[in-house]
């Protein structure tokens, strides 16, 4: 049996040392690999990993580094922040496998260094495979049991001509603590449920079987049916309702019903139907209930509904991307995975649109660049204590908001009807003198120069060069003075569905509708008509023209008009077409 080794603190310090230089050069190493696989410098890219070790964020390097880094976008820099990670990872694995198998006696010198020298997750886990501490779960310990024969039995479901009774006394040995023919059967079933649990075709049959002959069932709650106001809920006091059966929410029904009563009372109001994916979601969150603590759960959803259309995209960032329904096979992928890029995809949006921070909520102000969380909850404390922010530089009276998180986020945080022009733009203030050189150039100030683009286009980007702002930043503070503060997002367009189709039935073939995007995948694109079930238009059918990636010509959001190839009401299918 080998000694487990006991360092000196000489001897700690020294391997912290050598493990910093290796952390180093490895760095250096996936630098150049990067480099390789994207056809950059390498120069680039090492400065892109200087500044992303220095605690920069993505979309801070790609708006307000493009010296450092040549312009580098944010596709780039996210292949060069996942190279890092996967070496972060692996250093940090390579760690826990190194002291696991040292607890366990048996690191032996030569099998340290085939650890230290691995070069990917998979072959360290390979290495570590013999070594690793087994699983004991519930079936575990049945099979130690002697259970394992009796588990079989019950898988195959077949007669054997003998009684119950009789079959099961054969594994009954209080030995090996099974005192009994029901703790038996117990064990049996436990190894029973392991096999289920872990065949994909099992868990695919028992998700339709529910879907199928399932039942949703409601009963009120102890004590609750006398409460005040219970009697509106009393028909779902015990009800049931198959699965199969439950009606995809009405919202043509309540279209055509707010339309009636426009017309009835002439109202000059526009009606726009809103998609709730996700908003029953968001309305029972911990978020909903911190902003509307004394409203019900309905109306909470309500709220949130209305604001999508007022502002998508702060309101959207509450609910978790997985719940509004885009995207093709979103459950059957590394579930961390997912939620990693769909952060990121958020994380660019918010970022590239920029913030109100007078207006904006805690979750929307955490997808900043170099907020989070927690400091999004100090802004809004602070903003709800001390009321609006009239300058970016009040930011760092934000409790644990320091210069680093400033630096970070102030560019992508926009402050109307400030005290300083520029908080209404993407003009970083570490820039804010190199407008104010423009305007002395202009003969003008800070107030009549953002936002004036005849006053813009009479300044030469070069002449304002040197040795702390290069000619990308200010060619973007140029662009952005002419336009501060643009919205990137395409004007909206409320979607007109025909109020003679409700549902599936109304449908005929030719029949041209006008709908919304609702997903993309790669065979095509669904489009919501408002019959409550999407149509298909296939990859084929987007177009006149050939079209391998349905992204590229189509996003989900836009409105479009199709004509109907075919219907399938049985099986509530629709096909459409872009082409005629």
């Amino acid at each position: 049996m080998l000694k487990k080794l006991k360092l000196s603190p000489a001897i700690e310090l020294e391997m912290t040392e050598s493990y910093t230089l290796l952390m180093s050069s490895n760095i250096k190493k996936i630098a150049t690999d990067v480099a390789n696989e994207l056809g950059l410098p390498n120069r680039q890219v090492l400065s892109a990993v200087e500044l992303l070790s220095d605690g920069n964020t993505i979309p801070f390097i790609a708006r307000y580094r493009k010296e450092a880094t040549n312009s580098l976008d944010e596709i780039s820099l996210r292949a060069i922040q996942d190279s890092l990670e996967r070496i972060k990872a692996l250093e940090s694995r390579k760690s826990t496998v190194l002291k696991s198998i040292g607890d366990q006696g048996a690191l032996t010198e030569e099998l340290r260094k085939q650890i230290e020298i691995c070069g990917d997750l998979r072959s360290l886990e390979a290495i570590y495979l013999p070594f690793k501490p087994k699983r004991r779960t519930r079936a575990t310990i049945a099979r130690e049991r002697g259970l394992q024969p009796l588990a079989d039995l019950l898988l195959k479901q077949e007669r054997i001509g003998q009684p119950r009774q009789t079959v099961l006394k054969r594994y009954v040995d209080p030995t090996k603590d099974v005192p009994n023919a029901e703790s038996a059967i117990a064990g049996a079933l436990d190894i029973v449920a392991e096999v289920w649990s872990e065949n994909a075709e099992s868990r695919t049959w028992l998700i339709e079987q529910s879907k199928k002959f399932g039942k949703i069932t409601s009963k009120v709650k102890r004590g609750k049916k006398s409460a005040d106001g219970a009697e509106k809920f009393e028909q779902y006091f015990d009800r049931q309702e198959s699965i199969a059966r439950v009606p995809g929410t009405a919202s043509r029904e309540t279209d055509a019903f707010v339309g009636q009563l426009i017309n009835e009372n002439k109202l000059s109001v526009t009606k726009v139907m809103v998609s709730e994916s996700g908003a029953s979601i968001y309305s029972a969150s911990d978020i909903a209930l911190k902003e509307f603590p004394d409203l019900d759960i309905t109306v909470r959803g309500a709220i949130s509904i209305a604001r999508r259309l007022q502002d998508p995209l702060a309101e959207l960032v509450k609910t978790d991307p997985k719940s509004i329904g885009v995207g093709q096979y979103q459950h059957d992928v590394n579930q961390v995975q997912l939620k990693k890029c769909l952060d990121r995809v958020v994380e660019s949006c918010v970022n590239h649109v920029g913030v109100d921070l007078n207006m904006a909520s805690a979750p929307l102000l955490s997808y900043v660049a170099g907020i989070g969380p927690k400091l999004a909850e100090n802004i809004v404390e602070h903003r709800n204590s001390n009321g609006r922010f009239t300058d970016r530089k009040q930011l760092t009276s934000v409790a644990k908001l320091g210069k680093k998180a400033f630096e970070q986020a102030a560019g992508f945080l926009r402050i109307r009807d400030g005290d300083q022009p520029l908080d209404n733009s993407a003009v970083h203030p570490e820039s804010y003198s190199v407008v104010r050189k423009m305007a002395k150039q202009l003969k003008s100030n800070l107030k009549t120069i953002v936002g004036n683009a005849s006053l813009s286009q009479k300044l030469n980007a070069n002449d304002f060069v040197d040795d702390q702002f290069g000619l990308p930043t200010i060619e973007d503070i140029v662009s952005e003075l002419a336009k501060p503060g643009r919205d990137p997002r395409s004007e909206f367009r409320v979607v007109k569905f025909n109020d003679a189709v409700n549902k599936v039935e109304d449908l005929k073939p030719n029949m041209v509708l006008e709908g919304v995007i609702t997903n993309v995948t790669h065979f095509g694109a669904f489009v919501d008509l408002g019959v409550h079930q999407d149509a298909l238009i296939h990859i084929s059918q987007l177009s006149n023209e050939f079209v391998s990636d349905p992204s590229a010509i189509i996003s989900v959001g836009d409105v479009v008009k199709v004509k109907i190839l075919q219907i399938d009401a049985a099986r509530k299918r629709i096909s459409a077409t872009r082409k005629f």
